[in-house]
């Protein structure tokens, strides 16, 4: 009996141990305890039985796509294949950014749950992180995986003589978890991400000091642009990610972009960035979505060639459809009616071929000025700083003519646009003089001058108050050449999308007949064709451009002179073209790499 009661209290003392076992096991201070399998942005080797049998491309069929009052797209099919870059190009308001988004969302889209899909759309919320801080943590995978880490030394601490293993929660070992660090380089990620920041224009000494929330909307989105870069997700999704770029950093982003070994889909109406970033282009029209092999211009030729060799294939098809319902006219009635019925049906079976429709074409043009003798605006020994703040400028001599066609180039924040409002009289010489003809008119475009539209009247009305009351038919005219046609030009301007809106003020410096145009980014909100159409109407205006633009092509197509500002407050004609200038820039960026 005595034995008996001590085994009981043995068996009673084993199980009280394994209770409060249990219990410091569950008191454990870590996280994801309870997991066996790691998330599915974790790509664990042990983990890959896992994966879907999807595979890794992004699929959908018949996918019909509207928003209110509209069909974007109708039973629309579409494969992006693992690995390839993607550009995506149509007219402004077809549904580009409206798709990109419901692959982003996975919304109808066949896409593989462990795939990561990183859509950059907005700007970072701005708080109390530096920039690398930001990137850093952007990377899930690698945050998860070093928690993980310390997790699982923190159990190998355990009680080896509890009677089960907590690890046993788990099906991989601290040892897969070590393999994965060391594969996804998690000791560089630190120089990785310094890499990326310092690429798209950040200085080393703010990586790790500035706050994010010190930083303008437009430098917080190459943050987040960063982000996404630096966690290298399989599917990566860009709405014009230049936009908010300078020269240099969407030179090294295109350069990043050309090793990119995973799928890309880039909305994007800058041809040049296309040209070097892509190899297929899908072309969203007619509610329909168009692949085409290689870049931007290999598109644009192929489907001229297609355009053409169609036309001439409709034409075959209705000169024989023309024969054969005349035929059917004549004999329907007599004794070929059994023929003639016959070529009915083969015309009721026929496939149509159907020529993609032509989108209205835009012409940009701007009234050649009366002649001006020279000089019309000439920079006299000049000097310019804003209150109680260092010089911008120093000692400037630059003149700008009738036969003028200059960029400006150069970093963001030298002063591009400052120096564009003191050619305009907006801002005025701190020391020298500017000297500008009595005569000469200067229109001047800004994205301010687009923001501060009076939205509640129409384009009509805006021209109305603006200019005199000129006759409403030669407003409406007016505005044609520029794209605002039908009822467009009566529609309050707040319902107009913001490429419609840029192009009312273009057509408000066209009617105001300038001898020197300044532009400052007149492409945003612009989609390709529009932009080859102001192309062509800089070409053909006789009188003075300069031009600030993160549009390549724009550039190439209109500049004779290209003007470097520089940090140190000058100005520095360049002796080449724009494309030297842009090779110069890239051998520059070859050298610029931070290494441990």
């Amino acid at each position: 009996m005595k034995k008996l009661q001590e085994a009981e209290e043995d068996e009673f003392e084993a199980a009280k141990k394994k209770q409060q076992q249990e219990i410091d096991y569950d008191n454990i201070d870590i996280e994801d305890v309870p997991g066996r399998e790691p998330p599915a942005y974790v790509h664990l080797k042990t983990g890959e039985g896992l994966r879907s049998k999807i595979g890794n491309d992004i699929k959908f069929d018949n996918l019909t796509l509207s928003v209110p009052g509209k069909i974007l797209l109708q039973n629309a099919s579409l494969t992006l294949a693992y690995g390839q870059k993607y550009g995506f190009v149509g007219r402004n308001g077809i549904g580009k950014s409206t798709l990109v988004k419901k692959i982003a969302m996975r919304d109808e889209i066949t896409i593989a749950p462990h795939l990561r899909v990183l859509y950059v759309e907005q700007e970072v919320t701005g708080d109390d992180k530096t920039p690398l801080q930001c990137v850093l943590s952007a990377d899930l995978e690698r945050d998860w995986l070093l928690q993980e880490e310390k997790t699982l030394i923190e159990l190998d601490k355990v009680n080896p003589n509890w009677p089960y293993d907590p690890r046993e929660k788990r099906n991989y070992t601290l040892r897969d978890i070590y393999d994965r660090l060391k594969e996804t380089e998690a000791d560089k990620a630190a120089v990785r991400a310094s890499n990326i920041l310092v690429g798209l224009g950040f200085t080393m000494e703010e990586l790790d000091t500035k706050k994010s929330k010190d930083y303008s909307g437009g430098w917080r989105m190459r943050i987040a642009l960063a982000r996404a870069l630096f966690c290298r997700p399989e599917v990566l999704l860009l709405d014009e990610p230049s936009n908010h770029l300078d020269l240099h950093a969407c030179v090294w982003l295109e350069k990043y972009l050309n090793s990119w070994d995973r799928t890309l889909l880039v909305v994007s109406h800058e041809a040049s960035f296309l040209n070097e970033v892509v190899d297929n282009i899908i072309h969203i029209h007619d509610q329909r979505l168009s692949q085409y092999k290689g870049n931007y211009d290999a598109f644009t030729k192929q489907r001229a060639q297609n355009q053409r060799t169609k036309e001439k294939a409709k034409d075959k098809q209705d000169t024989k459809l023309k024969k054969m319902n005349e035929f059917i006219t004549k004999n329907k009635n007599n004794t070929n009616a059994k023929q003639a019925a016959s070529r009915e049906r083969k015309m009721e079976k026929m496939e149509k071929i159907e020529i993609e429709r032509e989108e209205n074409s835009l012409v940009v043009s701007f009234p050649d000025p009366e002649p001006l003798t020279p000089p019309l605006l000439v920079f006299k020994h000049v000097d310019f700083g804003y209150e109680n703040k260092p010089l911008m400028f120093k000692n400037l001599e630059i003149g700008v003519d009738m036969d003028s066609k200059i960029a400006l180039v150069g970093f963001n924040g030298v002063g591009k646009s400052t120096l564009m409002k003191l050619m305009n009289g907006d801002l005025h010489e701190t020391n020298g003089y500017i000297e500008r003809s009595r005569k000469c008119r200067v229109a001047k475009f800004s994205q301010h001058f687009v923001d501060q539209l009076d939205v509640n009247v129409s384009a009509v009305e805006y021209f109305q108050t603006k200019f005199n009351n000129p006759p409403i038919q030669k407003i409406r005219n007016h505005l044609g050449r520029f794209g605002i046609v039908g009822s467009l030009p009566l529609h309050k301007i707040n319902t107009l999308s913001g490429g419609q809106k840029s192009r009312v003020i273009l057509a408000e410096l066209s009617w105001s007949e300038p001898h020197i145009l300044l532009l400052d980014e007149p492409t945003n909100h612009l989609d390709i064709d529009a932009i080859e159409a102001l192309a062509d109407g800089i070409n053909e205006f006789t009188g003075g451009v300069v031009l600030i633009s993160h549009n390549q092509h724009l550039i190439n197509l209109i500049a004779e002179q290209i003007w470097v500002v520089r940090k140190d407050g000058t100005i520095y004609l360049y002796p080449g073209t724009f494309m030297d200038y842009k090779e110069e820039i890239s051998r520059e960026i070859d050298n610029m790499v931070i290494r441990s």
